[in-house]
């Protein structure tokens, strides 16, 4: 009999079990139900960056791996920001991931209040609304599955705490012009808190497709979340930011846990302007999503159109047994319950091209 247990195995079967917690991964659940080891595993239900971290990132990483013993200083990546975007560094807060700020905001503006959203959009932040007592009110979207934001702000009561919109969506996709989506905005930042959730902006930017960072540069009742988990490849290093006007940036900053870690600040402050990298990404990720999308056309598989790095597909079944199918197949895809529709990351042209295959065969 053994004499000692290894920290992983304490952790799964005393403390973290008594709580009813697990630390099984995404990757370990689809190992155990197919067989296959994680390095077979063609992971597209995350929308990660198959390209990244980059290489000045890489450099970053290294070089701050001696500093790991101290804290970590958020200053170099705040005034980045700052300047970029062209607002006081007290409007920017940032966090582990934005998934940690999409938390607080949750916490703070919606807790045993209404939260307004689009029926289809981001699942992480409906759960987090929900673990925390909000009323959620879903707003149906509109015939081409986009988000109704006239039916958007009718729903606005004197009870809402805050109204929720991802531009882009996720899962869909699917994004608002910028000048539909700022009237939006003012108007329903005169009656609540508008928060905008941005993790897939710099896929999309143009002048149709803009950003609301003016509204929070004009002292609106706004906040915008962004992440450096998507186009800058950093999923792992969990670095994420918010800009709002500095009276809600210090409400939200207060109720944070804790500081994000040295080595994602370093990788996030390298690559930051690490433009070449950038449009390396977006290019790459055009030309892949180009073939894949002909490949769904010969399938006669519906999409949206979309600028980000995944695609909604019309799997013309239901979607979980689809997904489970191609998981044999040790392919990973997301789906929601009742509904034929998917979410699939756009990854390299060789995984998209190994799942096409696959796709075909699911059909003959």
């Amino acid at each position: 009999m053994q004499d000692h247990i290894n920290r992983r195995d304490w952790l799964k079967s005393g403390a973290l079990g008594a709580l009813g917690l697990s630390l099984t991964t995404t990757w370990e659940l689809a190992q155990a139900e197919t067989g296959f080891s994680p390095a077979e595993i063609i992971k597209l239900s995350g929308n990660e960056n198959p390209y990244g971290p980059a290489k000045s990132a890489q450099k970053a990483i290294v070089e701050a791996l001696m500093k790991s013993n101290r804290y970590a200083s958020e200053d170099d990546l705040i005034q980045l920001i700052a300047k970029r975007e062209k607002v006081a560094p007290e409007c920017i807060v940032l966090g582990a991931g934005s998934s940690e700020l999409l938390y607080l905001i949750a916490n703070l503006y919606g807790r045993g209040k209404s939260v307004v959203l689009p029926e289809i959009t981001f699942f992480g932040f409906v759960k987090f609304c929900q673990v925390l007592g909000a009323k959620i009110q879903k707003v149906p979207m509109s015939a081409q599955m986009e988000i109704d934001l006239k039916a958007m702000e009718k729903n606005i009561q004197t009870d809402t705490g805050l109204v929720f919109v991802a531009n882009p969506n996720n899962p869909t996709g699917t994004i608002l012009p910028s000048t539909d989506l700022k009237e939006f905005c003012l108007q329903a930042a005169q009656k609540t808190i508008v928060f905008v959730d941005e993790a897939y902006i710099e896929f999309a930017q143009s002048a149709y497709y803009g950003s609301m960072i003016d509204l929070v540069r004009q002292n609106h009742n706004v906040i915008i979340t962004r992440t450096f988990s998507k186009i800058y490849g950093l999923a792992g290093l969990r670095i994420g930011y918010l800009l709002a006007k500095p009276e809600i940036a210090k409400q939200i900053r207060e109720i944070r846990i804790g500081l994000p870690n040295v080595l994602g600040l370093a990788a996030a402050v390298a690559t930051y302007n690490d433009y070449s990298f950038l449009d390396m990404v977006k290019q790459k990720n055009e030309e892949v999503k180009a073939y894949f999308t002909k490949e769904l056309d010969k399938m006669k598989m519906a999409y949206l159109p979309d600028p980000t790095n995944f695609l909604y597909v019309n799997v013309n079944e239901d979607a979980n047994n689809f997904r489970q199918k191609l998981q044999q197949q040790n392919i990973l895809i997301t789906t929601r319950e009742s509904s034929t529709w998917a979410r699939i990351t756009v990854g390299t042209k060789e995984e998209m091209t190994k799942l096409a295959s696959a796709m075909q065969k699911m059909k003959s």
